[in-house]
């Protein structure tokens, strides 16, 4: 009897905690979630376009192999970005870091604050497939209320609409009070490869000068409907750290033959026996400090009412949230460092026993743990099935910037404004971007693309007809430039 009377007491403070939990979180106002998100001036919006349209013409394709790039097309931008944006050009100092990198200052009145920065890289992916596209990859053709083409997304709109900022801003003959820094790497597609040419030069400059940034602003998340994450707002997700990318060769070695005497193990068997075993044996998930951050904040709207009582009562449930939180595909990546299993090879021909065979995982590491701690956790779980694991290309993870900043705190604030209705939250960026390299002289990076974007625009990066809607990016423009006016620093 005792042991019902002590359930039903839990029960009931369960209850009520989710009860006050999900009053608590901020009223929406459905007013709000009906205003429209996109364009305010369709002259100003019209002008962008055109220039994004030119910008996603000029094919700057950046290539593993740097001899396959074909750098005249940089070149080819730069020129361009010259003649769209002469003010800038005019205004702002310019270096050409080896070439193809570009190092903007624009001169602030003040030199009691510390600079800020924006990011953008140059670079896109090479397309796969032409002939799959609806509209040529590199037309940037403007049909059925979309820019078709490669880099609409990635990231040219958001280099776009930085540029036309600070143009804008120039005109109507606006100086920042502190020094602004628009940095342009041109190899983020192929991490920084080679090395001393992109973001890690262009960081490494501004430390030699003795250059400490307030804060820097990259690609990142964009405003997007929130039900991909099962709340009914809409959510703009800053990105505070990156997770570490690292990629392991696991191979197995034999003498090969006559595919008509096998063994009971090919050596494409061994490493396909321990592919099994990695899919089946991930690290352990960990719910990291800016995880649980951004599940507090979205936890008073989940449409999941188990989720939502789970976030109302962590004094209880807090031990095994990261394992209820792995079986949500949504939320796994946060919590967990990731197996892929991305390609493979073995032998030449179909009836030839393969002496070597070879396949590659790629993981994406929590902040919180290391490259080192993948690979010993890899080679742990593919123990006794012969194979050998090396790792060849590895970043850790990214430092975690606050997020009760003055740099966030107008962020927000501008979301807010532009976007009402919107849930700001801070989170973990899963992908890789220049921002990792300016952490040397920055505490306060954050990943941001300020336009609202339908969830399906946000999964077509590096795919088939990547495309962006023909009326968002206006807004996103007058929160740059309404950022670079108000911000007042730390």
């Amino acid at each position: 009897m005792i042991i019902l009377l002590l359930l039903a007491i839990l029960c009931a403070v369960l209850w009520y905690r989710t009860r006050q939990f999900t009053k608590a979180g901020k009223l929406i106002n459905v007013e709000d979630l009906q205003k429209d998100v996109r364009v305010l001036d369709e002259e100003m919006q019209k002008e962008i376009n055109e220039h994004l349209q030119g910008a996603v013409q000029i094919p700057t394709v950046s290539h593993n192999d740097p001899k396959e790039t074909d750098w005249s097309q940089f070149a080819k931008f730069q020129h361009y970005l010259e003649q769209t944006y002469p003010e800038v050009f005019k205004t702002m100092s310019l270096e050409k870091v080896e070439g193809y990198s570009l190092l903007f200052k624009w001169t602030g009145k003040s030199r009691n604050r510390k600079p800020i920065a924006f990011l953008s890289h140059q670079d896109v992916v090479p397309v796969n497939v032409e002939a799959e596209w609806t509209y040529p990859p590199f037309s940037a053709t403007m049909a059925d209320h979309y820019i078709w083409g490669r880099g609409t997304f990635d990231m040219k709109c958001h280099l776009i609409s930085v540029m036309e900022a600070c143009e804008r801003l120039i005109r109507e003959g606006f100086q920042p009070e502190e020094d602004i820094y628009l940095l342009f790497g041109c190899n983020e597609e192929v991490g920084d490869q080679p090395a001393g040419l992109g973001a890690d030069r262009l960081s490494a400059i501004l430390e030699e000068r003795g250059i400490r940034l307030d804060c820097v602003i990259d690609e990142g998340g964009a405003i997007t409907d929130g039900s991909m994450i099962g709340i009914a707002p809409r959510v703009c997700a800053v990105g505070v750290s990156e997770k570490g990318f690292a990629s392991f060769d696991i191979s197995a070695t034999q003498t090969g033959g006559h595919s008509s005497k096998p063994p009971v193990h090919t050596s494409l068997g061994q490493v396909c026996a321990a592919a099994v075993k990695l899919e089946n044996n991930w690290m352990k998930p960990k719910l990291i400090a800016p995880v649980e951050r951004m599940l507090e904040i979205v936890a008073p709207y989940m449409n999941n009412y188990a989720l939502r009582m789970l976030m109302a009562n962590k004094w209880l449930f807090k031990p095994i949230l990261p394992l209820i939180f792995s079986k949500v595909k949504a939320l796994k990546p946060f919590v967990q460092t990731t197996t892929a299993l991305t390609m493979a090879s073995g032998s030449p021909q179909d009836n030839v026993l393969p002496q070597q065979a070879h396949i590659v995982m790629n993981s994406r590491v929590l902040p919180t743990e290391t490259v080192g701690e993948t690979l010993e956790h890899v080679r742990k779980v593919t123990e006794g099935t012969g194979v050998e694991v090396k790792g060849f290309k590895f970043t850790e993870p990214c430092p975690v910037s606050p997020h009760n900043t003055a740099s966030f705190g107008k962020i927000r604030e501008l979301v807010e404004k532009y976007y009402p209705g919107t849930v700001v939250i801070p989170y973990v960026q899963l992908g890789a971007s220049d921002s990792r390299n300016y952490y040397n002289i920055c505490d306060n990076i954050y990943r941001i693309m300020p336009f609202y974007f339908p969830a399906f625009v946000t999964d077509l990066a590096h795919c088939t007809d990547e495309r962006i809607p023909d009326d968002v990016l206006q807004k996103g423009v007058q929160l740059f430039m309404d950022f670079i006016r108000e911000y007042q620093g730390e």
